[in-house]
């Protein structure tokens, strides 16, 4: 399932809430996203997610607070990297996640 990009704290959350039965897949889009990736996982009651960043405006810090704030909190947390959000490395990761049935949503502004 993928889900719409969002950029407030209600969308995080109401996307956490729509998708409880998926493993969380979320791309840091920009930098200062952090906490929509911490509340849209902590409002689901998910205890685990996997965060893909990549190289530009920021991404990747963003991707590793919300691991660091996440895993203060006992969840298990993944996180890829790759160079470019349109590269084939970034692509791939998604594919392969959403063919497990995962949900895919993108955090940024």
């Amino acid at each position: 399932m993928f889900l719409e990009s969002n950029t407030s704290s209600e969308e995080a959350k109401r996307d956490g809430n729509e998708s409880r039965d998926a493993l969380p897949v979320v791309f840091a889009l920009t930098g200062s996203t952090s906490r929509l990736i911490y509340e849209s996982t902590k409002s689901s009651g998910h205890h685990r997610v996997v965060i893909i960043g990549h190289g530009e405006h920021n991404s990747l810090a963003s991707a590793m607070s919300a691991r660091a704030r996440l895993d203060a909190d006992g969840v298990w947390r993944w996180v890829f990297h790759c160079g470019e959000p349109s590269s084939t490395e970034c692509a791939v990761t998604s594919e392969s996640y959403k063919s497990n049935g995962s949900r895919l949503e993108a955090t940024g502004l």
